[in-house]
């Protein structure tokens, strides 16, 4: 049994700028990992394919074969830094997400805002019933749209996360008590209003940076790879051993300084900013 990362990398029809793009940030990914030390292996999968549907089904797919090998299997999405170890996270027993998302999901109404995770950090342990892999294999009809397929991909994995659990409130609890939320799959300006989100930067482990906000929700203060500055210089403090904490209060006060966010949303991203420079005096 090997302790695997796994990263996709994808060749979407017409988007090929976006791929050497992915492609620049994964090696600077690797780099991270590579210097902790806490995986067996790091897998890159990906092929060159026509529309996001295609990408997801054949993920899914590639994601389910390394894992019924016998494979525990930490899938993340590039768009992601980690900023610490993680070897934690191989000994958690149960398929796991670690992150809400930002309100409900608008294809399932069973995952109601506080149920609904988002699936850009999941982990797939060895033990996993391939039964609960039926639940996501070949769901996904063709559809060139992102929308479709990032939402639809991201329910199929809740169903298979709270499908191990006697109800939905057991599978918040067990995130609750093994990992605790947002430690990983950090994303500040999303739920920062969620008052189970870490206090302390030096709590923070692993931050998604959301480059689909664009496709999926028509922001356009988050186009493409907007976050490339912050992931250089996350990449820089991790190879020199340095803390991220202050990149973090910057990547929060960036966030700050959009326009379009909700009301009320712009203050508490204020008062969290307060709370990590409280902790970092």
């Amino acid at each position: 049994m090997k302790n695997l990362l796994v990263y996709p990398l994808y060749k979407i029809k017409g988007r090929g700028s976006e791929y050497e793009g992915h492609k620049l940030n994964l090696q600077k990914n690797i780099e991270i990992v590579e210097k902790f030390g806490c995986v067996d292996a790091i897998k890159v999968i990906g092929s060159e394919v026509d529309h996001w549907s295609e990408m997801v089904g054949d993920m899914i797919e590639k994601i389910y074969e390394l894992n019924i090998s016998g494979n525990n299997v930490l899938f993340s999405e590039i768009d992601t830094v980690f900023l610490q170890e993680f070897s934690e996270i191989f000994s958690l027993e149960k398929l796991t997400m670690f992150a809400r998302c930002n309100g409900a999901s608008k294809i399932d109404p069973s995952l109601s805002a506080g149920y609904y995770l988002n699936s850009g950090l999941t982990y797939y342990p060895a033990n996993l019933d391939s039964s609960i892999w039926e639940l996501s294999r070949n769901k996904f009809k063709s559809d060139n749209s992102i929308a479709v397929a990032g939402t639809t991909y991201e329910v199929l994995v809740n169903r298979m996360f709270y499908s191990q659990f006697s109800d939905m409130k057991s599978g918040i609890d067990y995130i609750k008590k093994t990992v605790g939320f947002s430690k990983y799959n950090w994303r500040g300006h999303l739920i920062v209003d969620d008052d189970q989100m870490p206090e302390d930067p030096s709590e923070i482990k692993h931050v998604h940076f959301l480059n689909m906000s664009e496709y999926i929700h028509g922001n356009s203060s988050f186009a493409p790879f907007w976050y490339n500055e912050f992931l250089d210089r996350f990449h820089s403090c991790v190879i020199s051993g340095e803390s991220a904490a202050n990149v973090l209060i910057d990547l929060l006060q960036y966030y700050a300084d959009q326009n379009g966010l909700r009301a009320g949303k712009k203050p508490n991203i204020q008062k969290y900013i307060a709370k990590f420079k409280e902790k970092i005096k």
